[in-house]
């Protein structure tokens, strides 16, 4: 039902189904930026009725059903940059990065497999149409371009201040009797938003594979998909957590498409980063395209740098989930095709320049402190 509703709502007055797609003769360079597909719930709690299965397959991981998912859009992407990547894979023209979680590197190989087929001398078996493509990752905790719950002493900062400031209690006080209630559901403490979302997120997993639920669930399933929707929304509350956490990959975005236009020996093609909800929505969240509906599995955004009469534009991509068609997002401020100058000089102040220096925290208080802050009890 979460998942129906999700695929069915307006993405957003900044996504426009009606303007055209410009073409794809005019691009120069390609980046995508995806959500992992479908998975299972991050926790195995304990009183959970389907605890078992969720730990026969693994928790956190990739199901079948989001291999194919991710397959599908690299189909998707093929369908419509196939002529500009070519059907051969080059080491020199793409660049693939992945968040160091199984299920999202998993995701970057489905993926790779649906858009680079082996042809030609690529063909290494013919019982397997399928060929290994690298997909480059770092630590978690360091991974401050695609990981939103790397390490960042200034974002727990903000992200105390928020839970202590007195909307935070009256966030808190307005679900208190909802996450009571899935504590003794899950036999669970609940004490941080993180445990939240963690049982939030298995109700929204559990009702997507069609496994019935308790009745008071049911009862209470408006107000479960509502503190999925808030939560996500409170983790980008702040502007500064936005730029923190999305910051970092807009100015590479950037950064690769003016090294794409200045470097005459630049080959790259495409860039792609398999990631998370999380990253996406701090990054629609900075750019203020995100309208509070939680980016669905297999979503992707897409940068394409198009030159087009003697000027370079930039033209932006959105597709909300594994059911969704990519529709034109426009950037507040400028046009669907906005002329590059334009989108530098909107997010001039968003980019980050030195993310090691802007995490540190203000205040005296450590980071493991701040981490593991509980809401109010």
């Amino acid at each position: 039902m979460y998942f129906v509703c999700l695929l069915l709502m307006v993405i957003s007055a900044n996504v426009n189904p009606v303007l055209s797609m410009q073409g794809t003769d005019s691009i120069i360079l390609v980046q995508t930026l995806y959500r992992h597909g479908d998975r299972t719930p991050f926790v195995a709690f304990e009183k959970d009725p389907y605890r078992d299965y969720w730990l026969e397959i693994g928790v956190r991981e990739l199901t079948n059903k989001g291999k194919l998912q991710e397959y599908e859009l690299g189909q998707l992407l093929r369908e419509r940059y196939g002529s500009f990547i070519g059907d051969v894979y080059r080491y020199d023209e793409v660049y693939v990065r992945s968040t160091d979680t199984c299920r999202t590197l998993a995701s970057a190989l489905c993926n790779l497999a649906g858009m680079f087929p082996p042809s030609g001398n690529q063909v290494w078996s013919h019982q397997l149409p399928w060929q290994p493509i690298p997909v480059h990752t770092v630590p978690l905790d360091v991974d401050r371009l695609l990981n939103s719950d790397s390490k960042c002493d200034r974002y727990y900062e903000i992200m105390l201040a928020n839970n202590q400031s007195a909307a935070g209690i009256k966030f808190y006080d307005k679900n208190a009797k909802l996450i009571r209630k899935m504590e003794d559901y899950f036999g669970a403490s609940l004490k941080t938003w993180d445990d939240v979302w963690n049982a939030v997120n298995t109700f929204l997993v559990e009702e997507m594979n069609n496994m019935p639920l308790d009745e008071w669930v049911y009862r209470q399933w408006e107000n479960i998909v509502q503190l999925d929707i808030d939560l996500f929304a409170w983790y980008i509350r702040d502007p500064e957590q936005k730029r923190l956490r999305g910051g970092p990959l807009l100015t590479e975005i950037i950064r690769n498409i003016k090294k794409k236009i200045n470097d005459p020996e630049d080959k790259s093609r495409l860039f792609a980063y398999s990631a998370h909800d999380s990253t996406i929505t701090a990054f629609m969240g900075l750019l203020e395209m995100y309208d509070n509906d939680p980016p669905g599995y297999a979503s992707c955004i897409v940068f394409e740098l198009h030159y087009i009469n003697n000027h370079y534009v930039v033209q932006m991509l959105y597709r909300s989930g594994p059911e969704g068609k990519f529709e034109v997002l426009t950037l507040p401020g400028c046009t669907a095709l906005c002329p590059l100058k334009s989108l530098e000089k909107l997010t001039r102040r968003l980019v980050v320049h030195n993310i090691k220096e802007e995490c540190r925290a203000t205040s005296r208080k450590q980071s493991t402190e701040i981490q593991l802050e509980v809401i109010p009890q």
